[in-house]
């Protein structure tokens, strides 16, 4: 069996991921059977693209004419190649998919595996957390992911909150930023990092800190550190500002850096005839990260000629970066040979006079040079055509023939560029409207054309938060609410849904400006979830939602013997007795606050006197619980008095005298009963 040099791992939309192990010299990735790895999904091509391996190391073909392929966000065209190394990701319609080394020589020590888990724990706080794989590497524009997981070591049902710190937003996503976790078990959460594929992203480490946040006691924070290295990436932009001039004529080299580190690039221009004198101003360029350079050149004819038709001489310039990452880059050019008279000219020289000769010739240049000719513009184009606002947009062309070029910007004034021919022009898309039209005019004497392409800018809408106040919210305790958010970059009308169960409208219209809204007094009974939604500029509805659990409010005998009664009576029968210290769950009061409802532990409702409990005054105050309007009590449910002793005092009988006559016996008195109490305890 071969061995296998590498692996793909496939994430599906619905979190499977799945690898594919390549062993064949030549691997046909595709939806087709005949493929050697099928992947069965809208976005992939029938025979979408081919992995081979050489002695240099992996290499993918891109095939497919239908659909795009991406490796590290940088688009492959059809029949070109990218070298693959190890960890790149390929972007297959919406499937990510990750190549990996492989490497399963058996000479190879057997190191034993490293514990990469961090684990987190507290004394004063009843949870812990484990975050995988403390230290990782990524490349901009590649994602990784890092496992997070919460484990409640508690005797209550808990919500955490994860925050991650230490990287821009825009790069992190994290899959579920609160979860409720109950006692004993243990949530994932999964952390994407995908660092933004821009020259901004500086190579280096990044000291990133995660927080799991228990909403009950937010102080019990606990804190995990994640290192991420941020691995360089390289990328070079390059053009003519004229892909055809003529004999003498200067030119421009653009170089553009778009990697995050520095390039050394060293310059050459040839022609493969050696037909050409090529000079460029200088021969080595440094460019910083996301630099831009100019370099100007001259291209001239080493034997000039005085007949014959337009001739085109090619020539390349070419730039070498002799250090990491070692790559060459080049763009071709062409001088435009214009001799001064015809090829039929030759044969008029001959056959008449000298003069005639000069005069034709003379005549014949005039009506060359004056000729006019339309200018062709054969592209304009802008990369991306729809930007997200603060995204740079690229503008290229490729005109002939003309003599001068104008770019007009939503009916401006006209910006003359440097050279006609082919060139490029970045826009600052902070500088634009929502859509502008940008007009390239090609001019040649009298002669104008001109094309037009569109660009459209928004702003995404943002919701970076959106809470509750206070952390804690109470079962059945009236209390004022505060809900806030942060929202950038919508338009219209935000609206808050969600507050149905306090009491409150289904949707709240918001005010453009307004960051918060206090609910006034509400009583909560049942867990809720709030929602904002907004809508960006495009009309698309951006919404973020958090999850409120009520907390039941709880309070403490504050002395032995604490009857529970089965009503709220003085004299109502008595349930159980509770000890000192021990924290009840009360579900409301009485009108007069002399009665508290109080939760036994198999759900029963029972009422106990308010002064036999301390209720936390700094969480909630007893007059804030809910009011429980109690029926008068029932004879039924009065507490069993045992009767006063009865005393029989016998009344003495007058003194007679004694006969033979019996005397009847002295009355029997028997005292009725009090009636019998009875109670019953329901649920």
């Amino acid at each position: 069996m071969k061995k296998a040099y590498g692996r793909l791992d496939i994430f599906w939309p619905d979190g499977r991921v799945e690898t594919a192990l390549l062993t064949d010299d030549v691997t046909d990735v595709g939806r087709l059977g005949n493929s050697q790895v099928v992947i069965d999904h809208d976005g992939v091509d029938a025979s979408h693209l081919r992995l081979s391996r050489t002695k240099q190391g992996a290499i993918l073909h891109a095939l497919t004419q239908k659909f795009e392929t991406f490796v590290d966000s940088v688009a492959v065209k059809p029949g070109a190649s990218v070298p693959l190394n190890g960890g790149e990701e390929i972007q297959l319609g919406s499937l990510r998919v990750v190549f990996r080394v492989v490497d399963d020589s058996p000479t190879l020590p057997m190191i034993p595996a490293v514990d990469d888990t961090q684990r987190i724990i507290s004394e004063s706080a009843p949870f812990r957390i484990e975050l995988q794989l403390p230290h990782i590497t990524v490349v901009p524009g590649a994602y990784i992911s890092v496992e997070l997981s919460v484990t409640n070591t508690g005797r209550e049902s808990e919500r955490y909150t994860i925050d991650v710190q230490g990287v821009p937003q825009s790069w992190v996503r994290v899959n579920r930023p609160a979860v409720v976790v109950d006692p004993g078990d243990t949530s994932l959460v999964m952390i994407n990092l995908r660092p933004i594929r821009h020259s901004d992203s500086r190579p280096g480490s990044y000291p990133v800190q995660v927080t799991v946040t228990p909403d009950r006691d937010p102080r019990a924070a606990l804190r995990a550190m994640l290192t991420v290295r941020l691995q360089p990436f390289n990328g070079l932009g390059i053009a003519l500002s004229a892909s055809r001039v003529n004999s003498g004529s200067n030119f421009r080299l653009h170089l553009h850096n778009h990697g995050s580190a520095p390039l050394a690039l060293r310059l050459t221009a040839q022609d493969a005839y050696g037909k050409l004198n090529l000079r460029l101003s200088q021969t080595f360029a440094q460019l910083g990260p996301g630099e831009r350079a100019v370099v100007s050149g001259t291209a001239t004819l080493k034997e000039k000629r005085a007949f014959g038709a337009d001739a085109e001489h090619a020539f390349v310039i070419t730039a070498h970066a002799d250090a990491q990452p070692y790559f060459t880059v080049a763009v071709p050019g062409k001088v435009v040979d214009h001799p001064p008279l015809p090829a039929w000219s030759r044969l008029a020289a001959i056959a008449g006079a000298l003069l005639a000769v000069v005069l034709i010739g003379y005549g014949v240049w005039g009506l060359l040079t004056n000729r006019t000719v339309t200018p062709v513009i054969a592209a304009f184009a802008a990369q991306p055509t729809e930007v997200v606002r603060g995204q740079p947009v690229e503008l290229t062309w490729d005109v002939r023939d003309a003599q001068r070029l104008a770019l007009i910007r939503d009916g401006g004034e006209p910006q003359i560029l440097d050279e006609p021919g082919a060139g490029s022009w970045t826009v600052d898309s902070n500088m634009l409207p929502s859509r502008s039209t940008f007009v390239l005019v090609a001019m040649n004497g009298s002669q104008q054309v001109d094309a037009a392409v569109q660009v459209s800018v928004y702003t995404p809408a943002v919701i970076e938060t959106l809470g509750v106040q206070p952390g804690i919210v109470f079962r059945n305790v009236i209390q004022d609410l505060t809900i806030r958010w942060s929202v950038s970059g919508f338009s219209g009308t935000p609206v808050l849904r969600g507050l149905e169960s306090l009491g409150l409208p289904a949707e709240i219209p918001l005010a453009p400006d307004q960051t918060a809204l206090s609910t006034g007094p509400v009583l909560p009974q049942t867990d809720f979830t709030v929602r904002i939604v907004v809508m960006d500029e495009r009309g698309t509805e951006v919404e973020r939602t958090e999850d409120v659990r009520l907390t039941d409010p709880q309070c403490t005998s504050v002395h032995g013997d604490v009857p529970l009664l089965i009503a709220p009576d003085a004299g109502a029968a008595v349930l159980m007795r509770l000890p000192q210290g021990v924290a009840s769950i009360v579900n409301g009061r009485t009108s007069s606050g002399d009665f508290l409802s109080v939760q036994m532990d198999n759900g029963t409702a029972a009422w106990a006197h308010t002064e036999d409990f301390a209720c936390p005054a700094d969480l909630f105050r007893v007059v804030d619980l809910r009011e429980i309007v109690v029926a008068p009590l029932t004879p039924a449910s009065t507490v069993t008095r045992e009767p006063p002793p009865l005393t029989i005092v016998p009344t003495p009988l007058p003194t007679q005298t004694p006969t033979n006559t019996p005397t009847a016996p002295p009355p029997s008195v028997t005292p009725s009963p009090f009636p019998t109490a009875s109670a019953t305890v329901g649920g």
